[in-house]
């Protein structure tokens, strides 16, 4: 059974967004520490301020580039926007209307969900990662959260009002 034009819409904007995040926070980390073979977890130069920083810049462009495709694959009609039955029934639905805006409040949430993975890592007794772990560990959280970001950002934007949108 072929998969709606939405679904595929939403597949090919998580994993884009989710490779193109990867590569980018790997190249970063590979800059940063290079020569380090073991990463803390806490500290100036640690892996939980590359998390919260990163977390937040790319759920911020994400949440805008996302938004942005979804709403000009629907003037376009290659994307069908949500049915009026489907919206305001979820949480992400109020999620506010402007793009900026939206992508802000997607950013916070990302520095959230880093400062939840920080405190999981703590929990669990981990204090600093060797450079071969924290690539491992990096490749997962960052396609996970863009995916997640991603799919928010796209399913709200299938709920806007796309015609009635000023230009940003």
């Amino acid at each position: 059974m072929p998969l709606s034009l939405n679904y595929k819409f939403l597949l090919i904007a998580s994993a884009t967004s989710a490779a193109a995040t990867t590569i980018i926070s790997l190249a970063l980390a590979h800059t940063l520490w290079y020569n380090y073979e073991v990463i803390p977890l806490m500290g100036r130069n640690s892996i939980a301020s590359f998390l919260t920083s990163a977390s937040m810049l790319s759920s911020f462009i994400i949440t805008f580039m996302i938004t942005k495709a979804t709403r000009n694959a629907i003037r376009s009609q290659q994307i069908y926007p949500l049915h009026w039955h489907l919206k305001s029934q979820t949480l992400i639905d109020q999620l506010p209307r402007h793009t900026v805006h939206r992508a802000f409040i997607l950013g916070i949430i990302g520095a959230l969900m880093s400062g939840l993975t920080i405190y999981l890592l703590q929990f669990k007794g981990f204090t600093s990662f060797y450079f071969s772990q924290f690539v491992g560990f990096s490749i997962m959280y960052f396609v996970l959260l863009p995916t997640a970001v991603a799919v928010m950002s796209a399913y709200r934007a299938m709920g806007d009002d796309v015609m009635k949108q000023v230009k940003l």
